[in-house]
């Protein structure tokens, strides 16, 4: 039958929340990443991924030593994760269980802002 495709398995899993910014403000959203960005960006942040991102989802602040995608505003187009020179971008689905904490730190992120 073949897999199902991200999108529609994000829409039934995670928890549900109400979106608090951006176009969708107030609707019901689920709490899931569509990509991460993991361990080996850290102290690297190349900024590859920044130029390519056609939403400007991928940011961070001066404390951080890492870059981290938007999880409301990312449109799960997959340019940052090709482009990446140090492979840390992964999607949610297939991040190594090393690096799995790193899903968490990156909603966290959002969180505080």
């Amino acid at each position: 039958m073949g897999q199902t495709p991200r999108w529609v398995a994000r829409q039934f899993r995670g928890s549900f929340g109400v979106c608090q910014t951006g176009p969708f403000q107030g609707s019901l959203r689920v709490e899931s990443m569509p990509f991460v960005i993991t361990e080996p960006c850290i102290g690297v942040k190349d900024a590859t991924c920044i130029e390519v991102c056609p939403v400007d989802c991928i940011n961070t602040d001066d404390a951080e030593e890492q870059y981290f995608i938007d999880p409301i505003t990312c449109i799960d187009c997959s340019y940052c994760e090709s482009v990446c020179p140090v492979n840390a971008i992964f999607d949610e689905f297939t991040v190594p269980s090393q690096w799995r904490h790193f899903i968490a730190k990156n909603r966290d992120f959002y969180k505080k802002q």
